[in-house]
This record gives structure tokens, C-alpha cells and sequence, in this order.
């Protein structure tokens, strides 16, 4: 190894940045893959509110714990766990119209997807989430929890079928005035 610190370093030692620099956008676009790409405000006004699918008490039902009030950003809706639960837990809804990068990400890594009959077409499921095509809006719904991934399977399926039902039936935010 060169240790002389008076005089640049020979072309050999020097480090190479690139493989940093690489690893590191690597890293921003992985963390990215799940997040939906809105670029303008009329996409997401032609939305309807992730929030209004279900109310408080079906996101407690579907994931069997006490949540706060939802959080609504921008195409997704989050309700995470009270800070007073016994159990952690969170359901995420978001919507586009295009494809959830999320379920192309999966499909590439090799997840094992079944179909969601009940919810169309083009509707699958994997542990934990769920994407459902409606009226030309992607909805997926997904679960955090703890423990082990049966006894929500059918809380999730339920859950999606309800938020599904609502979305040609929401009042889109442009149109509630």
C-alpha cells in the first residue's frame, strides 16, 4: 500500500469513487421502487382520496389492532398503530394509474402471487399485499405486522374488496365542492 502523504498518490493506489457513487444510486432507486411516480397536481386530482376507501374501524378490522387517524400523502393513505396498542401495526393504501412499481419489482424479485378473483381480472395478492385494477386505477393495499402473515389473508382480502367497491364511488377531491 503507498503511504507517502507529501505527493498525490500513483495512478495504482488511488480509489476508484465510481463503485461509491454506483452502489449508492443503486440504493436511492431501490428505495424509490415502491414509491408512485406523481408528476403533475391534475394526476393526482383525477384520483380519488385513498383515505375515504375504508373508515377507521375496517383498517382496525383488517389489520386487528387499534390505529390513529389515517395520514393522506399525496396518492397514498397510511394508518399506523396507536402509541398506547399492545401491537405494532399499518395499513398502506395508494393509488395510480399506471402499473404499482411495487408489484413489477416483486414479480422481478420472484414473489409467488395467487389471484384475487373477487377483486377482477387483473387483481393478485402476495403475503401482505394486494393490487386490484378498477376503472383504470391501481389500488394497492398492504399490511405491516409482527407476526405471522395467515390470519390477515383473509382481513386483507375483505379490505381490499371494500376500498374497491368505493373507488368508482369516492368523491374525487376537484369534484367535493
Amino acid at each position: 500500500m503507498w503511504r507517502n502523504t507529501s505527493a498525490a498518490p500513483p495512478p495504482t493506489a488511488r480509489r476508484s469513487k465510481t463503485p461509491r457513487l454506483s452502489l449508492g444510486l443503486l440504493a436511492a432507486l431501490i428505495a424509490l421502487a415502491g414509491v408512485p411516480a406523481v408528476t403533475s397536481p391534475a394526476f393526482a386530482d383525477s384520483l380519488p382520496r385513498p383515505c375515504n376507501l375504508l373508515t377507521k374501524a375496517q383498517a382496525e378490522t383488517a389489520v386487528d389492532a387499534k390505529l390513529q387517524g389515517s395520514t393522506l400523502a399525496g396518492p397514498s393513505c397510511t394508518w399506523n398503530s396507536s402509541p398506547t396498542a399492545t401491537t405494532e401495526a399499518q395499513l398502506f393504501i395508494n393509488l395510480g394509474t399506471s402499473t404499482p412499481q411495487t408489484l413489477l419489482t416483486d414479480r422481478r424479485l420472484g414473489h409467488k402471487f395467487w389471484k384475487v378473483p373477487s377483486l377482477g381480472p387483473k387483481a393478485v395478492e402476495e403475503e401482505w399485499a394486494i393490487f386490484a385494477l378498477k376503472d383504470g386505477v391501481w389500488l394497492t393495499m398492504s399490511i405491516v405486522r409482527l407476526d405471522q402473515w395467515p390470519p390477515y389473508k383473509q382481513r386483507l382480502v375483505v379490505a381490499a374488496q371494500e376500498a374497491v367497491s368505493r373507488i368508482g364511488q369516492v368523491v374525487h377531491p376537484k369534484s367535493a365542492a
